[in-house]
């Protein structure tokens, strides 16, 4: 006797469906594309906060960097050329790695 609730089918080798399991998978295909549909608007949603965050931090830390380093010549600012040199160094190396990422 075939079991039609698992599909295991009808004895010659071909599967038998139920009203059950056409409800099952259409309910299960109703989720998906609502689970699809919501990942999509969120990551359209997402990836407009990453350009409006990133574009303004690539810019700000390009111009850190490039202050910093164009005040190494002043020294009478204070400040220890080696400090600049390193904060100049991280602002142009966080410029140069997450510019391509925006």
């Amino acid at each position: 006797m075939a079991d039609n609730a698992t599909g295991k089918g009808n004895g010659k080798g071909t599967l038998s469906w139920n009203e059950h399991a056409e409800a099952l998978l259409k309910n299960w295909r109703q989720r998906t594309a609502a689970a699809s549909e919501a990942h999509y608007k969120l990551a359209s949603g997402l990836r407009r906060k990453n350009l409006m965050l990133g574009v303004p931090v690539v810019i700000f830390s390009s111009c850190v960097g490039t202050s910093l380093f164009a005040t190494l010549a002043e020294p009478e600012a204070g400040i220890p050329p080696a400090f600049k040199i390193a904060v100049g160094s991280i602002s142009v190396v966080a410029a140069i790695r997450y510019g391509p990422d925006t």
